[in-house]
């Protein structure tokens, strides 16, 4: 899962809420993480396209953290094959990728193993 986290502001937390709140600041965060999904699909390994249709976002506040949080998966059983390998194969990584295009410097959370 490629997670892209806006972290809060610390000065004034009125001013943090609003951010929070923006719906100008979700819909950035929504822009950048369709533009890595579209990088994404182009990037997936293409077999049959399951892959490629099953990759998915979400735009979400994380109310524990204070923060804007962007997610990107794959619900495909085999994504974690491709995006990290196996024994028998090399990773083909897609998801990664396609969010370090979209954001340069973005953070990624495994959240599969």
């Amino acid at each position: 899962m490629a997670t892209l986290r806006l972290t809060k502001f610390t000065p004034d937390p009125a001013f943090e809420a609003g951010l929070l709140r923006s719906t100008a600041v979700r819909r950035l965060l929504a822009d950048l993480i369709d533009q890595a999904l579209v990088n994404a699909e182009r990037r997936a390994p293409f077999r049959l396209g399951l892959l490629e249709v099953s990759i998915r976002t979400v735009v979400a506040v994380d109310v524990v953290r204070q923060s804007l949080i962007g997610r990107m998966f794959a619900t495909d059983f085999k994504a974690p094959w491709w995006e990290f390998g196996t024994a028998r194969n090399t990773p083909v990584p897609f998801l990664r990728p396609g969010l370090e295009e979209a954001v340069p410097g973005a953070s990624w959370e495994d959240k599969t193993r």
